[in-house]
Parts: C-alpha cells; sequence; structure tokens
C-alpha cells in the first residue's frame, strides 16, 4: 500500500496548477514503496536540487524534526517569511 496520502487530490494539482510542483523525498522508505520519489533527506535534497524564488509557498510533512529543520533552513538560508511555510507534523505511533 502507498503511503502516500491524498494521490488524487495531488495529481490534479499536478494537472490544472502550472505552478505547482511536487517532489517526494522519503528518508526511510518501505521496500514495498514502489513510489516515484527521492530518498534520502529532505533537507539535503532541498538545499541540492530545489530551487527557491520570491514568489514561492512551501507546504511541507513529515516528522517533527525535519520540519523544525526545514523551516529553519528555509528562513535562514532562504530568507523565506513564515508566513509562506506551512507544515503538518506528523508523530510515530506510540
Amino acid at each position: 500500500m502507498s503511503r502516500l496520502h491524498f494521490s488524487e487530490i495531488i495529481e490534479n494539482w499536478k494537472r490544472t496548477l502550472p505552478d505547482f510542483h511536487f517532489h517526494m523525498i522519503l528518508s526511510k522508505p518501505d521496500e514495498n514503496d514502489n513510489l516515484e520519489s527521492q530518498r534520502g533527506y529532505v533537507q539535503d535534497i532541498f538545499k541540492r536540487e530545489i530551487h527557491v524564488n520570491d514568489n514561492i509557498d512551501v507546504y511541507m510533512c513529515g516528522s517533527p524534526n525535519m520540519i523544525s529543520d526545514m523551516t529553519n533552513l528555509l528562513k535562514t538560508d532562504y530568507l523565506l517569511d513564515e508566513d509562506y511555510i506551512h507544515a503538518d507534523v506528523f508523530y510515530p505511533n506510540s
């Protein structure tokens, strides 16, 4: 089963929003994942491959550490205002 939630919505956004870009990055993919995704830490791949311009909103979901690290990276390295950073934190089941 795919771990990507809302895949139909994301596919619709990709078709209908010309400036929408979706990057799926998995730091710990399951061997059953057959998703088209990059592997590694979001922060590393973002710095290496994602171009940030003045007209960008960043939406992300993931672990508390990843969200915190990415928020700090966007604010300090890219000077992105917090109003353009949107995130959902996912906590592991205990």
